[in-house]
């Protein structure tokens, strides 16, 4: 192996570690979800619409993005059907489908993991 092969290696290795330090935590979205809807029941569509404007409002203020729309974008989610893909592959280790509504499934997330937050709610009546 060459020096430059090796360094080329190292450079890619470097990468993927930066990369791995960025990954989510596996629980870390339902403990997003957890503090924004608590034992509430919600669907993809109401976790999205409050995480948008989690995010409009941090940006607004200047301040730090919250934890909901931050555990999206690290998952790579970016749309109500992908965070309901999300939830489905997870039923059972932390979240339950508790009911279908025209607007989609009803979700709940575990009590172990929520912690009874209002803030989705609040959000939901303003809009």
């Amino acid at each position: 192996m060459t020096d430059e092969q090796f360094s080329q290696i190292m450079a890619i290795l470097v990468r993927i570690e930066g990369g791995m330090k960025t990954l989510p935590a596996p629980d870390a979205l339902l403990a997003a979800l957890a503090g924004v809807f608590g034992r509430n029941e919600f669907t993809s569509s109401e976790a999205w619409t409050v995480a948008v404007e989690l995010e409009r409002t941090a940006e607004t203020l200047g301040q730090r993005l919250p934890d909901l729309p931050h555990e999206l974008q690290l998952a790579g989610i970016t749309t109500t059907h992908g965070l309901g893909r999300y939830l489905g592959v997870r039923e059972g280790r932390g979240v339950s489908r508790v009911g279908d509504v025209r607007e989609g499934v009803l979700w709940k997330i575990a009590p172990a993991v929520s912690r009874g937050d209002e803030t989705a709610r609040t959000i939901l009546r303003a809009g």
